[in-house]
């Protein structure tokens, strides 16, 4: 992204002020992105199918945004894992839609309604636990909880040896750092 229009290079540039994509350019720019043989991470999480087209913005387009916005989230952890020196720290990825989504469309920051306006969510459960969480994490920086042994741990703080993130969705887990 380029203060306004994409700059992803190799003939899939899209112009400033140009917002639509099609189907096939935007198969192009995923394979310029991610690389081919990811074409089903594509279709399960980034599936233009999944998207409303958002004033001058084509479905592709948002779908392109989504996934562009979310590795700039990830990438990075990748790099500060390598730098932690010794800080304990935790990390998560939320795969609960919402209700207001697409079914299995997870946007970003859609953690926030569970947080702030659980109503809205459909799922009080789940919500319950993430304000837990984030109350935890903000009263003893974890978001376990003060005094609860490793073994009690639901979400464990990353370990560079053996780096795992917490899936937060239903059932939540700890599961092995992605690639």
């Amino acid at each position: 992204m380029n203060d306004g229009g994409f700059e992803v290079g190799d003939n899939v540039a899209m112009p400033d002020g140009d917002y639509t994509m099609s189907e096939a350019t935007y198969h192009k720019w995923w394979n310029h992105f991610r690389g081919s043989g990811f074409d089903k991470e594509r279709d399960t999480h980034f599936n233009p199918k999944n998207y409303s087209e958002t004033g001058e913005s084509s479905a592709e387009f948002m779908a392109a945004c989504d996934a562009w916005t979310t590795s700039g989230y990830m990438c990075p952890v990748h790099q500060q894992l390598k730098h932690t020196e010794g800080a304990e720290w935790y990390a998560y990825q939320f795969e609960q839609w919402a209700p207001y989504n697409a079914p299995d469309l997870v946007t970003h920051s859609c953690e926030l309604g569970f947080l702030f306006d659980p109503s809205s969510t459909e799922n009080p459960v789940l919500s319950k636990k993430v304000q837990k969480w984030w109350t935890n994490f903000a009263k003893y920086h974890d978001p376990n909880g003060e005094d609860v042994s490793d073994d009690e741990k639901e979400w464990p703080a990353v370990d560079p040896e053996d780096p795992r993130v917490f899936r937060i969705s239903d059932e939540s887990y700890a599961d092995k750092w992605p690639k």
